[in-house]
């Protein structure tokens, strides 16, 4: 750490010399040709509060001689790419990179590779990416998540329920899940989907959940970036309308090999269907109105939703197995 703070000079902005004749990048990726044709004659590249630039490539600025990068705000710096394809940045001896003191972003200098990658290059010397949190430690810096999330919505459609996701910013990460529950205490993860890993753009997601139940049905979002560090969304939650589900019942319940059921709709029923707590379709094979209803034998005791469709009506009922 003692070599790394002498040999790449990084300061807090109070004790750094007024900078003259500045570049400024918006976020986004940036080829080393094009910095080279941004910067000109300037000495210093900044990245402004929020910005979030991505090297596309290797930028071998050497031949530019000493220049100064100054991350401001929540502004970061973003290293792709694994092993050999790792993306890295060398600058000429003399170069200094500068953390402005209050920086919000421990990720202002990040790789997506792993922590004995060699990111950036000052002079003859390589400095590895495990010592960028030393670098951003060093001023104190809070927290910030992988993320920014613009919103985590859900609403009932047809009987099931609609998740949708946006995200303005991501960074490092490599998945989301949707947890479920029925009492908003306890939940479940009911699916995966993956992230972008890092992304300056905003992205949307959804995911459909085929088996509510009557009542309240709560939903989060977890997201979990490379490094196994995981956030949660707020919560939201969706309701069944249970005057509905209570027209049609399910009988016996518990149910041990069989089940028959009523409706008051003056259509026959066209479609039964039977879901794990999770999600996951069972059995999608009662197709016609029948006097019963027989459960696969190799299925297990717990609990199961029944989707039933009769007409334009639709049904979701729990039910218990023995």
């Amino acid at each position: 750490m003692n070599k790394l703070l002498t040999t790449l000079v990084v300061v807090a902005t109070l004790l750094a010399p007024k900078l003259q004749a500045q570049l400024s990048l918006s976020s986004g990726p940036y080829t080393e040709q094009e910095i080279r044709t941004l910067l000109g004659n300037d000495r210093t590249i900044t990245i402004p509060d929020f910005s979030l630039v991505e090297l596309n490539g290797d930028w071998n600025l050497k031949t530019l001689g000493p220049i100064t990068i100054v991350i401001k705000g929540s502004g970061c710096i973003v290293f792709s790419g694994y092993g050999d394809n790792a993306e890295r940045m060398r600058l000429a001896q003399g170069s200094s990179i500068i953390i402005e003191e209050g920086n919000a972003n421990p990720f202002a200098l990040l790789g997506t590779g792993i922590s004995e990658q060699r990111r950036i290059k000052i002079g003859d010397d390589w400095y590895k990416e495990k010592h960028f949190q030393d670098i951003i430690d060093g001023f104190g810096v809070s927290s910030l998540l992988p993320i920014q999330l613009a919103y985590f919505r859900a609403k009932r459609k047809e009987g099931k329920v609609q998740l949708n996701w946006s995200t303005e910013v991501e960074i490092n990460n490599a998945y989301f899940e949707i947890e479920y529950s029925t009492d908003g205490k306890d939940f479940k993860s009911i699916a995966y989907i993956e992230g972008a890993g890092t992304s300056t753009k905003a992205l949307f997601y959804d995911f459909q959940h085929k088996a509510p139940v009557a009542g309240i049905n709560y939903y989060r979002l977890k997201q979990t970036d490379f490094d196994e560090a995981y956030s949660y969304s707020d919560i939201v939650s969706v309701e069944i309308n249970k005057e509905t589900a209570s027209r049609v019942k399910v009988f016996p319940n518990p149910v041990v090999d069989r089940f028959s059921i009523t409706h008051d709709s003056k259509e026959e029923i066209g479609q039964v269907e039977l879901f794990s707590l999770l999600g996951q379709r069972i059995v999608r094979s009662w197709t016609q109105a029948q006097a019963s209803y027989t459960l696969p034998n190799s299925l297990l005791p717990g609990q199961y939703i029944l989707r039933i469709q009769a007409g334009a009506k639709e049904w979701i009922e729990q039910i218990v197995v023995r």
